[in-house]
């Protein structure tokens, strides 16, 4: 399995991904700042604890890695039944499953340990710049940093399965675009601020839909010796 990945990681010049990963850290660093420094804004309560700081770190954070996913999707899956080139590594003597299943699992792990470093990224940056500022009015604690690390762990590794929901669309149409898109409205749907309260918030949505890309990704892989490349 490890060889597989190594040899998708090789295919895919994966070099380019955390540069990537890094611009999309700055993207959300500068769209959070505005919030951050507005005065209107920081009025609002979730400015007013770390708790809440974190919570909006997270889901900005969630929601571009989500996305991020569903396109390594599109690209190392969707694309190749799409264009029929994944017929060249299914004439390979390894099993389709295992060809599969490395695939899905280079998304899983680098969507995980994106979402991971880049939340703590982010957050170590807004933790030294409301050091020197001082816009949060509550003293940061040690309870807070553990919390925020636990949720940051549980809730990547639940974003990471769940972005397996687009393979189920993008394999119904051999669409990249689909696939894309489905990634996009799930992590939209998911980590949409209503009055300050998102699903995501209610730790037994997210899970839930990680059990059901899981399952999703467990089904394809299940089938694909079935599956023809049409």
């Amino acid at each position: 399995m490890l060889s597989l990945m190594k040899l998708e990681i090789q295919k895919i010049k994966f070099r380019w991904f955390p540069p990537s990963a890094f611009i999309i850290v700055l993207v959300i660093v500068g769209l959070s700042m505005p919030l951050y420094f507005s005065d209107a804004i920081n009025e609002l309560p979730e400015f007013g604890t770390y708790e809440q700081l974190f919570a909006m770190i997270g889901t900005f954070t969630r929601v571009a890695f989500v996305v991020y996913g569903g396109t390594l999707i599109s690209r190392l899956v969707i694309s190749e039944y799409k264009n029929k080139t994944i017929s060249v590594l299914f004439m390979y003597p390894v099993s389709r499953k295992k060809l599969l299943s490395a695939k899905l699992l280079l998304v899983v792990l680098w969507t995980f340990s994106a979402i991971v470093v880049s939340t703590a990224l982010i957050t170590f940056i807004f933790l030294i710049l409301d050091r020197q500022l001082g816009k949060i009015p509550e003293a940061l604690t040690q309870s807070h940093l553990v919390e925020h690390a636990i949720q940051t762990v549980v809730h990547a590794a639940a974003s990471a399965c769940m972005c397996l929901i687009s393979l189920f669309f993008g394999m119904r149409k051999k669409s990249v675009p689909v696939t894309i898109v489905s990634a996009t409205i799930i992590a939209a749907i998911v980590n949409s601020n209503n009055g300050n309260f998102t699903l995501s918030s209610i730790v037994a949505v997210p899970l839930t839909l990680a059990a059901i890309g899981l399952g999703i990704a467990w089904l394809t892989i299940s089938k694909v010796d079935q599956t023809d490349v049409v």
